[in-house]
This record gives structure tokens, C-alpha cells and sequence, in this order.
């Protein structure tokens, strides 16, 4: 019995024995296969990271481009923005030296504005004096340079000097014959034109003058008027008009008050019924001979005050 018993616990043994190698053998494939699906799983996770980690580097490539770009651009627009505060600081520089001559101009604005006026109403205003010789009668004709216009006279009391040298033919006839220096002023100002109400009875300016005679037929031989004083022969504005000046009236100045009432477009200046200023020169003719008249005539305009208007 005791021996069946040792046998039975040897083939137990031995049976035992021969199950652990299978039982190890079959948890190592349980653990490998364990082992295996979570490599795999890392592996997969591997995968995806790899791919992951792609497509970061390729977005970052792209990301780095587009910062190369937009740091190419940065730098233009740096450039350009430069470029432009020049531009902006020249033309605050401009504008700044527009808005001085602005101010220049607002300040100057009123002084240039009346000047303009003074100006349209002088140019406006002006006067024109008119002289011109006459004969006593019919035994002379006067052929050429019979009468004369002055250039515009000034209103601050210069004068204009005006002349000429007239022709005049002796008739058969003639024998004691005259001329007379007449003159008068064609006007635009307010004391001159009838328009602006001026008249007869207002002073348009004044003038002064003197004539001589020449007998051309007799080698230029200078002819007296019978009538002159002083120089001899010839004949002259003498003073005592009541002449208005800004200091007052004086009688002592060799000049005529010439009225006014006549445009500056009267063609009727001068004609016989004008002032006279000087003559007549009475001398003795030869008929036949041809005569030159020398005559000169200073046109002024005195003011009434020290500041005359551009229209007085």
C-alpha cells in the first residue's frame, strides 16, 4: 500500500512537473501579447504624432514664409511710411508758409483793396488840357498845328507841359493881323465833366502859356506882337486869376482858371469862345508869307487841399 502511494505521488510529481513549463509558456504568451497590443497601440500613437509633428513642420515652414513675407512687407511699409512723413512734413512746411502769406494777405487785404480803389477811380478820373491858336479874321489861315492835347494832368498841382508850332499863311489882305492862345480842359473828374456835375461855374484846372511869331518867308526873321511887354515880341500868360491853392487864394501866378462842363470826349475844346491865355499877338503881315507860331502851355490842376483825391 505504502508503495502505490509513493507511485501515486511520483506519477503526481511528475505529472506536475510536466504542467508548469506549459502553464509558464502560457502566461508568457499572455503577457507578450499584452506586451505586443500596447506596442502597437504606441506605435499608432507614434504614427500620429509623426504625422502630427508633419504637418507642424510644414505649418511652420508656411508660417515661416508668411512671416518672411510680412516682414518684407513690414519694411515697405516702413519705407513708405518714411517716405511719407518726408512728404507730410514738406507739406506741413508749405502749408505752414501758405497760411503766412495768408495771414500776410488778410492783413494786407484792406491797404491793398483801398489802393485798388484809389487806382480804378484815378484811372478813371482823368483830364486832358487843350490848346490851340486863333486867328482875329479871315486874312489868316491857319494850315497845320493849330491845336494840341496834353497827356493826362496830374491832380497834386505838377503841371503838363503841351506845345507845337503852327503854321499860318498871310491872305492878300492882310495887313495888322492877331492870334490869340486859347485853352480849356476836356474832363472825366467831378469839378470837369458835366456828368459828374461839373460847370462853368466850377474850376477844372489851370493853365499858362506864351506864343511867338516867325516869318518863315523873310529867313525865319522873328515878328513882334505889336502888343507884348516884356520880352519884346512875345506874348504870355500874365497873373492876376484868383488861383485857389491849399495855403489859400493868391493872385500872383502866371495862370488862367479854365471852368469846367466839357467830357473828355468834347471835341469842341478848344474853339474861340475858350479861355484865352495869352494874346493877342497884333503884328504886321505880309501878304503871301507864311508864319510859324511858336506856343507852349503848362496844364495843372492845383488841389484845394495838402491831400488831394485821385478824382479832384
Amino acid at each position: 500500500m505504502r508503495k502505490r502511494r509513493t507511485i501515486a505521488w511520483l506519477v503526481a510529481c511528475s505529472v506536475g512537473l510536466m504542467l508548469v513549463p506549459a502553464t509558464e509558456a502560457m502566461a508568457i504568451s499572455k503577457a507578450e501579447k499584452k506586451q505586443n497590443a500596447r506596442i502597437t497601440k504606441i506605435n499608432k500613437r507614434l504614427s500620429k504624432a509623426i504625422k502630427a509633428a508633419t504637418k507642424t513642420t510644414k505649418s511652420v515652414a508656411t508660417l515661416s514664409t508668411t512671416v518672411g513675407n510680412q516682414t518684407q512687407a513690414l519694411a515697405t511699409l516702413t519705407t513708405l511710411a518714411n517716405a511719407t512723413d518726408a512728404k507730410v512734413t514738406a507739406l506741413d512746411t508749405k502749408a505752414t508758409g501758405i497760411d503766412n502769406r495768408l495771414k500776410f494777405i488778410e492783413t494786407a487785404a484792406p491797404t491793398i483793396v483801398d489802393n485798388l480803389t484809389k487806382l480804378g477811380t484815378a484811372y478813371q478820373s482823368v483830364e486832358f488840357g487843350r490848346a490851340g491858336i486863333f486867328a482875329g479874321d479871315a486874312d489868316l489861315t491857319i494850315a497845320a498845328g493849330g491845336a494840341v492835347t496834353s497827356a493826362d494832368i496830374p491832380d497834386d498841382g505838377n503841371t503838363i507841359t503841351t506845345g507845337e508850332d503852327a503854321i499860318v499863311v498871310a491872305g492878300a489882305g492882310a495887313t495888322n493881323e492877331s492870334l490869340t492862345l486859347k485853352a480849356g480842359i476836356r474832363s472825366a473828374e467831378s469839378d470837369g465833366d458835366p456828368d459828374k456835375g461839373g460847370s462853368s461855374s466850377t474850376t477844372a484846372g489851370e493853365a499858362g502859356g506864351y506864343m511867338y511869331v516867325v516869318d518863315i518867308g523873310a529867313g525865319f526873321g522873328r515878328v513882334a506882337c505889336a502888343t507884348a511887354p516884356d520880352p519884346p515880341g512875345i506874348v504870355g500868360t500874365l497873373p492876376g486869376d484868383s488861383i485857389v491853392t491849399p495855403s489859400g487864394t493868391v493872385t500872383n501866378l502866371p495862370l488862367k482858371n479854365l471852368p469846367g462842363g466839357f467830357k473828355r470826349t468834347d471835341t469842341t475844346q478848344p474853339n474861340s469862345s475858350s479861355t484865352t491865355l495869352a494874346g493877342p499877338c497884333v503884328f504886321a503881315a505880309q501878304p503871301g508869307h507864311t508864319y510859324q507860331v511858336h506856343y507852349s502851355v503848362n496844364f495843372v490842376d492845383i488841389p484845394t487841399s495838402s491831400t488831394p483825391g485821385p478824382a479832384e
